[in-house]
């Protein structure tokens, strides 16, 4: 009887803990409907209507072709999915983005397609980027005023020199007509790029110089009337792939979660930098180019983030956003409020949030988090130089190290 009493008042201070966790906590972890197909490295986006279109990525849960050309939809209201025709082509390492028609373009260096919501179908283009090396980090692509799609950096390899190059060049299709009205030169790999007023910033990224790969922290600026780049600021730290934000009550410019150089090793005669996760947050004012730095490596170093290194991030309002943090804790994310500085509460529901790989996104009912690995094992572009094991390897490194999930959730925040 003893036993009993004692058992059921360490129940009941546990339901106490829970209770008050649950209402002192800023973000609320709920679970989601499953996705139709487990996935990683897959990308999503609102559609016009609020909705989720989530497309590509791997599965290897299946025996063979692990990379993906299904996609699916999230209905957010009804917390439920729909599966959707299959692209042409398998989708990794891409990009999608809301067309001003309502369709969704998705772009990686296999092509380019446009969904028609409507429809239920694809359209593959013929037209095309260069060819390029599939790498996650060291291209990107951005959606221009009036349907346009440009490319920024990625390298490809020489079968002379048998070496990864730089590709310095930018390139540019007009998706309503499927042409190629741009191509130009742009020295630059591993860059950041958002669109701010019909300007698109170009910020940080890598080059090489006389076999010495050097890591910058320019922030250059394209006309997208004119497609002439200028340079407009620099960033406090020489960064590649940083999460780049807009605080539109400030008009601030928001850099976080970039990689930084901590020292360098020889590989083919070409000095590379080796690289770690920035511990600073900047920001800067898009009048009057004024920075700030902010250094968050206390709140890394209670986390126990490995290397430093921010996963993703997701804007929930101007000044609070959603890390997914490269964690040896069982739950990897945080709330982090970028003017106090300050860590806010999350309160998990039971399952575990870890994921690598996943694709975040801000809906009407919060961050939803779809699928990823449930491991960190595999070499990663963070660790590793490209060219001793090119990225696109992890795809291939999934069976033996860890499995993709098919399981979402919702971080609910309380205002």
């Amino acid at each position: 009887m003893k036993n009993i009493l004692i058992l059921c008042t360490i129940l009941f201070l546990g339901i106490l803990i829970l209770a008050y966790y649950h209402i002192t906590a800023r973000g609320i972890y709920t679970n989601a409907s499953n996705l139709t197909t487990p996935r990683a490295y897959h990308s999503s986006i609102l559609t016009s209507d609020g909705n989720v279109f989530i497309t590509g990525g791997v599965n290897t849960q299946s025996s063979s072709n692990y990379e993906l050309n299904s996609s699916e939809i999230f209905d957010v209201e009804n917390n439920s999915f729909k599966k959707l025709a299959n692209s042409n082509l398998t989708h990794v390492y891409h990009k999608t983005f809301l067309m001003s028609d309502g369709n969704i373009v998705i772009a990686d260096i296999n092509g380019i397609e446009i969904f028609n919501p409507k429809t239920n179908s694809y359209k593959l283009l013929t037209s095309k980027f260069l060819d390029r090396h599939p790498e996650f980090g060291n291209y990107d692509f951005a959606l221009l005023p009036n349907d346009l799609l440009a490319i920024f950096g990625g390298r490809k390899f020489n079968k002379t020199t048998k070496k990864l190059e730089n590709i310095n060049s930018f390139e540019i299709i007009n998706l309503k007509n499927d042409t190629v009205v741009k191509k130009s030169s742009f020295n630059s790999s591993g860059i950041s790029l958002i669109l701010i007023n019909d300007k698109l910033f170009l910020i940080g990224g890598k080059t090489i110089d006389k076999n010495n790969e050097i890591l910058s922290s320019e922030i250059n600026v394209m006309d997208t009337k004119t497609f002439k780049i200028s340079k407009w600021g620099n960033l406090a730290l020489p960064q590649i792939k940083p999460f780049v934000f807009v605080d539109k009550k400030s008009n601030n410019l928001v850099v976080l979660g970039g990689k930084i150089q901590n020292g360098s090793s020889i590989i083919n005669k070409t000095n590379y930098a080796k690289l770690t996760g920035a511990n600073t947050l900047e920001i800067i004012n898009l009048d009057t180019k004024e920075s700030k730095t902010k250094n968050i490596q206390p709140i890394l170093t209670t986390e126990k983030v490995i290397d430093n290194i921010i996963l993703d991030c997701t804007q929930y309002s101007d000044n609070l956003y959603w890390l997914q943090l490269k964690s040896t804790n069982k739950n990897n994310s945080i709330l982090l409020n970028i003017d106090t500085l300050t860590k806010e509460n999350l309160f998990y529901r039971f399952e575990p949030t870890t994921r690598y790989r996943s694709s975040n996104i801000k809906t009407k009912n919060g961050i939803f988090v779809s699928g990823g690995k449930l491991s960190y094992e595999e070499p990663t572009e963070y660790t590793i130089y490209s060219e001793i094991i090119p990225d696109a390897t992890e795809a291939f490194q999934y069976s033996k190290n860890g499995f993709i999930t098919n399981k979402n959730f919702i971080i609910k925040i309380k205002n």
